[in-house]
C-alpha cells in the first residue's frame, strides 16, 4: 500500500470494542433451595393478559422469551437472545455460500430500526413447576394461550422457557433442546431452548477456557456446577466447551424447525454436522485459530434442502402451493448391487422438481438434484441392515420450497461384499490462499473389511473428476491459490471392489490479509475495505466526519457480507476524513 494513498483519504480506524458486561443483577438469579423470586413490585402481573403480536408478510423467523408467572427474565436475557440470533444469521450466510448456493440466511423479525432482532418477552399463565412436567407441550400450549401464534403460517417460532431449575446437588431439571417442522412451503416450525442453555448464551464464556466444575454461574442457581453432573459429558469439562455446546443446540434445534433431519455423515462430536454431534464445535467456528479440533459445518444435504426453503428465499414470490408426489418404487425386500441398496423412487411436480433425499433411520444419508416435471430415479446407498427390515423414506422438494415424501420397510440382503461407509474431514476449515489443507478418510469403515484395506482417491472440487490417485493411507493435501469457496469429497474403495462416494463438504480459502484478529483497514484504488472479525457478534459499524466533544456517530449503511469468519465492508471514499468504530 502506498503512503501516499492513504494520505489522501485520511481514514481513521478507532477500536471501540466495549467488552461484554459481566454483571448480574441482584435478584434475577434462581436460588436453589430458598424458593423462587417473584416479580418485581409494580410489573404487570403475568398471566393477566395476552400479548399481541402482529402478523407477518413474508416467512420470518421469531424469537419468544416465556416467564411463568414466578418468575422473572435474566437481567440480560433479551440481548443474549438478540446477539445469538444474528451470530446465527451470520454462520447460515457463510455455511450455504461454502456449499456452493450463495451467502442465503433467514429473515428475523426486526425493531422498528431493521437491524435489532425483535424477542417477544411473554408473561405466561402458569408457573415454572407445571411447565417442566412435559416442558414441550405444555410450553407450546401456553404460549400458545398467551398469544404466541405458535405453528402459524410463515413463521418459525424460536421459543425460551424461563424454567430451569439447579438442585443441591449439582443436576438441573427444566432443561430442554427440541424442535419440529415439517418445512414445506409456508409451514411453521418450533424450535425450544431451556433457559439454562440461555444463561450460557454469554459470549464472554464462549473463550472462558476455565474447567467449569464447582464455580457458580449466578442465574444458572447458588449451587456449585459439578462435572458431568450439571452438564453432559460430551458437552466437554470447561465454560467454553458448554457454551459451545448450548449455542449449537440452539441453531441445531431452530433447524429442525425449518424442517431440516439429522445428519451423521461426515461428523464427530465437536467437529462436524449442524444436525448432527458437530453442533457443539461451534466455537471453533468463531474461533478457528484457537479451538482448532472443533468446527461445525451445515452439511451439503442440508445446504441443498435449505436452499428451497421459502425462509431462506424470503424476498422471492411464490405462487405455487402444490406439494410434489412421490413413492418409493423398491420391493419390500431387495438384494445389493455392488455392495449397495438401491433404492428406486417416482417424483412429480407440475411446477417442477428441485432435489430428493434418502433418510434411513431418521438420518439424511444421500441426495440429488431433480429437473423437469416427471422423474424416475435410484439412490445407490451403503447404508443398510443385512436382513432387518428397515425404513427408507425419501423426501422430495420443489423448486418453491414446497415438499412431500413417502416411506416403505425394507429388508435389504447383502450379496457379496457390503461398500464402505465413507467419512472424511478437512482442517484447516478455513485456510489461507496458499496453505496446506489436509483431507482425511482415516475414519471410513466398511462392514468386513479393515479400515486399513481401504483405498480413497479425492475430488478436490467436486467436480466429477477425481484428482489424487486411489490409496490405502486415505489421506492427501493440497494447496488452493484462489480465494474462494470449493466442495471436497472422496471415493473409497474395498479389497472386494465395492465402491461408495461420501458427502461433499464445503470449505472456503480465504485472503491471507483477511485472516486477521482487530478491525483493520485496506485501501483498493479509489475505494476502501474495511474488516474484522465476526466473533463479536452484535456489534455494529459506525462512522464520524470528525473527533471532539461534538462529534457525532451514525451506523454505515452497507450492510457487511460474510468472508469467511470475517465481515467486510468495502466502501467509495474520495478526499474525505472519517472514523469508524465498533459498537454494539
Amino acid at each position: 500500500m502506498r503512503m501516499s494513498a492513504l494520505d489522501m483519504r485520511r481514514v481513521v480506524v478507532l477500536l471501540g470494542w466495549f467488552p461484554w458486561s459481566l454483571a448480574v443483577s441482584a435478584g434475577t438469579g434462581l436460588p436453589c433451595d430458598a424458593g423462587l423470586p417473584m416479580p418485581p413490585a409494580g410489573a404487570p402481573q403475568p398471566g393477566l393478559h395476552a400479548v399481541r403480536i402482529p402478523s407477518v408478510d413474508r416467512p420470518t423467523v421469531r424469537v419468544a422469551y416465556l416467564i411463568p408467572t414466578n418468575r422473572v427474565a435474566q437481567a440480560d436475557g433479551v440481548y443474549k437472545l438478540q446477539t445469538t440470533i444474528l451470530a446465527y444469521q451470520a454462520w447460515y450466510r457463510d455455511q450455504m455460500e461454502r456449499n456452493g448456493f450463495g451467502p442465503k440466511t433467514f429473515h428475523v423479525e426486526a425493531e422498528s430500526d431493521g437491524r435489532t432482532p425483535k424477542v417477544h418477552v411473554v408473561d405466561l399463565a402458569v408457573g415454572d413447576a407445571y411447565l417442566r412436567g412435559d416442558l414441550w407441550g405444555r410450553t407450546v400450549s401456553a404460549a400458545s394461550a398467551a398469544g404466541v401464534p405458535v405453528w402459524a403460517s410463515r413463521q418459525v417460532w424460536w421459543l425460551i422457557p424461563e424454567a430451569h431449575v439447579l438442585k443441591a446437588d449439582g443436576t438441573l431439571e427444566g432443561g430442554t433442546a427440541l424442535g419440529a417442522g415439517f418445512g414445506s412451503g409456508d409451514d411453521g416450525g418450533v424450535g425450544m431452548i431451556g433457559s439454562d442453555g440461555l444463561v450460557r448464551m454469554k459470549p464472554e464464556l464462549l473463550s472462558d477456557n476455565r474447567g467449569y466444575a464447582n464455580l457458580t454461574l449466578p442465574e444458572l442457581g447458588a449451587v456449585r456446577m459439578v462435572q458431568d453432573v450439571t452438564f453432559p459429558w460430551f458437552e466437554g469439562r470447561t465454560l467454553s466447551s458448554v457454551c459451545s455446546a448450548i449455542v449449537g443446540a440452539g441453531l441445531h434445534e431452530l433447524s429442525h424447525a425449518f424442517g431440516l433431519p439429522h445428519n451423521m455423515r461426515n461428523d464427530d462430536n465437536m467437529h462436524g454436522n449442524l444436525m448432527g454431534n458437530g453442533l457443539r464445535g461451534w466455537r471453533g467456528a468463531l474461533y478457528p485459530d484457537r479451538y482448532g479440533t472443533d468446527y461445525v459445518r451445515l452439511s451439503y444435504g442440508s445446504a441443498l434442502l435449505l436452499n428451497w426453503s421459502r425462509y431462506f428465499n424470503s424476498d422471492a414470490s411464490f405462487t405455487d402451493t402444490g406439494r410434489p408426489t412421490v413413492s418409493v418404487q423398491s420391493a419390500t425386500s431387495i438384494q445389493t448391487t455392488n455392495g449397495m441398496a438401491h433404492i428406486q423412487f417416482r417424483a412429480a411436480d407440475a411446477g417442477g422438481l428441485a432435489a430428493a433425499f434418502l433418510i434411513w433411520k431418521g438420518d439424511l444419508v444421500d441426495e440429488m438434484l431433480l429437473s423437469g416435471n416427471v422423474t424416475t430415479q435410484r439412490f445407490e446407498t451403503p447404508y443398510f441392515s443385512t436382513g432387518a427390515s428397515t425404513e427408507y423414506k425419501v423426501l422430495v422438494v420443489d423448486r418453491q420450497g414446497n415438499r412431500a415424501e413417502a416411506a416403505r420397510r425394507i429388508a435389504v440382503t447383502s450379496i457379496g461384499s457390503p461398500a464402505p461407509e465413507p467419512k472424511i474431514k478437512i482442517t484447516p476449515t478455513s485456510p489461507a490462499a496458499g496453505q496446506t489443507v489436509a483431507f482425511d478418510a482415516t475414519g471410513s469403515r466398511d462392514p468386513d473389511h479393515s479400515a486399513a484395506s481401504l483405498q480413497a482417491e479425492w475430488d478436490f472440487d467436486a467436480d466429477g473428476v477425481f484428482d489424487a490417485s486411489p490409496s490405502t493411507t486415505r489421506r492427501a493435501t493440497r494447496s488452493f491459490e484462489v480465494p474462494g469457496t470449493y466442495l471436497a469429497r472422496a471415493r473409497l474403495r474395498d479389497p472386494a471392489g465395492g465402491e461408495a462416494l461420501s458427502s461433499p463438504i464445503g470449505f472456503r480459502v480465504v485472503d491471507p490479509a483477511e485472516k486477521q484478529q482487530q478491525l483493520g483497514i485496506r485501501v483498493e484504488g479509489d475505494g476502501l475495505r474495511l474488516v474484522w472479525p465476526i466473533s463479536p457478534y452484535g456489534y455494529r459499524l459506525q462512522r464520524a466526519e470528525s473527533l471532539g466533544t461534538s462529534e457525532s456517530w451514525v451506523d454505515e449503511p452497507v450492510p457487511p457480507r460474510i468472508w469467511g469468519l470475517t465481515n467486510v465492508v468495502e466502501l467509495p471514499v474520495s478526499g474525505q476524513t472519517r472514523f469508524y468504530r465498533l459498537v454494539r
